[in-house]
């Protein structure tokens, strides 16, 4: 029950894209389908981020909502207004581990990717094709070599569609997030410093990311 609960936002970007909302708890991506919408309005997918979260907090749950800031921008402003935190997610911005990804979107894709070795995924086709799509390569900045995948773009120009509900999915793996029973001692996006998790009794022995 303490495991994180993540809500992966991918908002459409061009008329034949489709916004995409995922619900991953910890290791378990299947209770929660994903959400599709095809055509749908900002005002729309806010809305539908908002019933998730209602749905989620009267289980008991305390979800953190991750958005793509790329075509999003519009869905966290509507967010904000209704009182719901998001965080803004930029694709191509800098990963955590700049040693080994280009930008956030490998980052994201190979964390899902590890995850995908001990976690539950719902039998879902179009995820599947989403997480199966893109190619990677690796680039040489100079100072070693780092994995990029490839754009939208040419996934398209090699006829495959918009990896939608695979972004919404990554999503969930943008942030480094505390379990949710140590909410009330630490940040929940951070988790605080170990020698603040050993002062709390959590230490090194139980680490508190489980993503």
């Amino acid at each position: 029950h303490g495991a994180p609960t993540i809500i992966g936002v991918d908002v459409a970007r061009q008329g034949g894209d489709r916004s995409s909302i995922f619900v991953r708890k910890g290791r378990d991506a299947r209770t929660f389908p994903p959400i599709i919408l095809k055509g749908a309005k900002n005002d729309v997918v806010a809305g539908k981020v908002v019933e998730q979260l209602e749905l989620l907090r009267a289980m008991g749950y305390r979800p953190i909502v991750n958005v793509d800031v790329g075509a999003g921008t519009g869905v966290i402003d509507i967010l904000h207004m209704r009182g719901v935190k998001a965080n803004e997610i930029d694709f191509g911005g800098s990963p955590y581990d700049g040693d080994k990804y280009k930008n956030r979107r490998a980052e994201m894709y190979g964390r899902s990717r590890r995850w995908l070795m001990g976690g539950c995924l719902v039998d879902h086709r179009e995820l599947e094709d989403d997480l199966a799509g893109p190619e990677y390569r690796y680039t040489d900045r100079g100072d070693g070599a780092a994995v990029v995948l490839e754009s939208k773009d040419e996934m398209r120009a090699r006829g495959l569609a918009s990896p939608d509900v695979g972004d919404s999915f990554v999503l969930t793996f943008a942030e480094d997030v505390v379990r949710e029973d140590l909410y009330d001692l630490f940040s929940p996006r951070t988790g605080g410093s170990r020698k603040e998790r050993i002062a709390a009794g959590v230490g090194d022995a139980w680490n508190p990311f489980d993503t």
